[in-house]
C-alpha cells in the first residue's frame, strides 16, 4: 500500500493487523519484465507552494502527536473539514499542475523506467510517451479507475459494478 496525502497517519494497523505492506516513499519495482516507478505524487507540482507548506505542517510529528490527544468525536470532524477544504482548493489547481506530473514521468522514463504510476491528482490519465507510459490511476470514489499490468501490457481500467 503506497501511502498518500490522506494516509500518512495510518499507524501500524494495516501492516500489523491485516498484513499489508505499507510503503511511505516512492518505490521502484520490476514486474512482468517491466521496470515501474510508483509514487503518490503529492508535492510534485513545483508551483503549488501552499500545498508544500500544508504538507510540512500536517506531517510534523509534534502536530500528529497533538492531534492524537483530541478525542475522536472532535478529531474526525476536524480532519474531515481540513480534507474537504484542501480538496476543494486543490482539485481546480491540480488541473493547472498536470504538466508537472507529465514532465516528472517523462524524466523517470528517460532514466530507464518502462512506466511511471502516480495517483495524487485523482485525474485518470494513460499516456504513451516515446519510451514508456505515464499512468495516473485516478480514484476509487468518482472515476472508479485502476491500473492493470497483464502479460507486460499496461492498462487503465474502470471498475464496473455488476449486479448479482
Amino acid at each position: 500500500y503506497l501511502v498518500g496525502n490522506h494516509d500518512f497517519w495510518l499507524g501500524d494497523f494495516l501492516s500489523e493487523q491485516i498484513g499489508i505492506k505499507i510503503v511511505k516513499k516512492p518505490i521502484s519495482v520490476e514486474h512482468q519484465g517491466k521496470r515501474i516507478y510508483l509514487i503518490h505524487g503529492d508535492g510534485l507540482a513545483k508551483k503549488d507552494i501552499g500545498y508544500r507548506i500544508l504538507k510540512k505542517i500536517l506531517r510534523n510529528k509534534v502536530n500528529i502527536w497533538l492531534y492524537r490527544l483530541i478525542p475522536p468525536d472532535l478529531g474526525i470532524p476536524i480532519a474531515k473539514k481540513v480534507a474537504s477544504f484542501s480538496r476543494d482548493k486543490t482539485q481546480a489547481r491540480d488541473k493547472e499542475f498536470l504538466k508537472d506530473y507529465w514532465e516528472f514521468a517523462e524524466g523517470k522514463i528517460n532514466e530507464g523506467y518502462d512506466a511511471v504510476i502516480i495517483g495524487h491528482t485523482h485525474q485518470p490519465c494513460f499516456e504513451e510517451l516515446d519510451k514508456g507510459i505515464y499512468i495516473n490511476l485516478g480514484d476509487w470514489f468518482e472515476h472508479f479507475t485502476y491500473g492493470k499490468l497483464t502479460q507486460g501490457k499496461f492498462n487503465l481500467l474502470e471498475y464496473k459494478h455488476v449486479e448479482a
